[in-house]
């Protein structure tokens, strides 16, 4: 079982194990594509990972300025402390510096 939370509107699909399971063995796109979400997801992943290892709390504010500004409009003050990996008082600290 998963859990996830939405901050805004979301449609979400899922698909039984065994139709996956069949989808990759009989449809050869299907596999292709699975194996692009695979590969896209740990490039996802060591990117953030790279990011928290590397930059600093202000680097990576300001990479979300740059590269993602919608975010600052569309997530909560904690729900952007999270996704950078910080404490809102330092969220709050920062955006009043930049």
């Amino acid at each position: 079982t998963e859990v996830i939370q939405a901050v805004e509107e979301t449609e979400v699909l899922s698909i039984s194990n065994t139709d996956f399971i069949f989808l990759r063995a009989n449809m050869p796109g299907w596999d292709n594509f699975y194996i692009y979400i695979l590969e896209y997801g740990l490039t996802v992943v060591n990117n953030k990972l790279s990011s928290l290892l590397t930059q600093t709390a202000k680097e990576r504010y300001r990479d979300l300025l740059k590269n993602n500004p919608e975010l600052i409009q569309r997530l909560s003050n904690a729900n952007l402390a999270a996704y950078l990996a910080i404490s809102p008082e330092t969220l709050s600290r920062l955006k009043s510096t930049i």
